[in-house]
């Protein structure tokens, strides 16, 4: 599978201006091999100024997440698992990753903060029916916390984020040689605590019904993870602790995602309806 820029110039000057092809390639060039977390194999990686091309391995015979549909419980263990991986590697020890924007302080930061501005009205407006109407009225002292949850989201050693930890970014291993799972689309990875990745499969892909039920059994899933993979300083409490804040943070991407795009396309509305959906589903519940 080749991948390469979007011939879209508007599309194009976007991802330039967020450093999307650089990250992406420099994930898979620098990145990819020092982690067991699973990825198409690169076998070509090559950046120059807005052009680029990664030649990586063809998965087409794996399952693609659907987040329409929402994960499973089977599904969400194995994302637990895969993302306990991919931020032990890099737990606490991001010093060589200063092509990577933090969630705080960072032209990624700043661009959350200006773009939720104008999202949160259209989120509430265009999925009005999937959003708790109390939940909708925290818009303007949400907005004004940004910052302040932006750096309690770089409070505790922190690390590799995938940063866009959906499913339509996850494939799933359907045979018996297959890798359990497998994670697409490193154009926006951060650096941050690495519970807002739980928090974001948890809260916006995970099926409702599956999150309420064994929602504090994932939490813990990831921390033993963790630990199995060599990181000791990251108790199960203190987890859940920062998975309620982590939650709470993201509705920035909510807000961001489904009051910015084009949601006229029939998938994408049933998608973020879906997001909005259960992330207020998940507020609620945690209080």
């Amino acid at each position: 599978v080749v991948k390469y820029p979007s011939q879209n110039e508007t599309n194009r000057e976007i991802a330039m201006s967020y450093n999307l092809y650089e990250r992406e390639v420099r994930y898979f060039a620098e990145l990819d091999a020092k982690t067991t977390a699973y990825s198409p194999r690169p076998y070509v990686t090559e950046l120059s100024g807005s052009n680029f091309v990664i030649l990586m391995e063809d998965m087409a015979e794996y399952r693609v997440g659907d987040q329409i549909i929402g994960a499973d419980l089977q599904d969400s263990k194995r994302c637990m698992d895969e993302l306990a991986k991919l931020h032990a590697t890099f737990w606490d020890d991001v010093t060589d990753l200063n092509w990577v924007p933090a969630i705080a302080e960072s032209y990624h930061a700043d661009n959350m903060v200006a773009l939720i501005e104008i999202g949160w009205p259209s989120m509430c407006e265009i999925f009005a029916d999937f959003i708790d109407p109390d939940i909708a009225r925290q818009g303007e002292a949400f907005i004004a916390g940004i910052r302040g949850l932006q750096e309690q989201m770089m409070a505790r050693p922190i690390t590799l984020l995938h940063g866009d930890f959906r499913l339509e970014n996850l494939f799933f291993g359907v045979a018996a040689d297959h890798r359990p799972m497998a994670i697409i689309d490193w154009q926006g990875p951060l650096l941050g605590m690495g519970i807002v990745d739980v928090a974001l499969l948890l809260g916006q892909n995970t099926q409702t019904s599956v999150r309420q039920a064994h929602e504090r059994e994932l939490v813990a899933r990831y921390v033993q993870g963790l630990g199995q993979a060599g990181v000791t300083d990251y108790e199960v409490a203190q987890a859940w602790q920062d998975y309620e804040m982590a939650i709470l943070y993201n509705w920035v991407y909510v807000g961001v995602v489904s009051g910015t795009l084009d949601v006229h396309n029939d998938r994408a509305f049933r998608w973020m309806s879906q997001m909005v959906a259960r992330q207020s589903n998940a507020s609620l519940d945690l209080d």
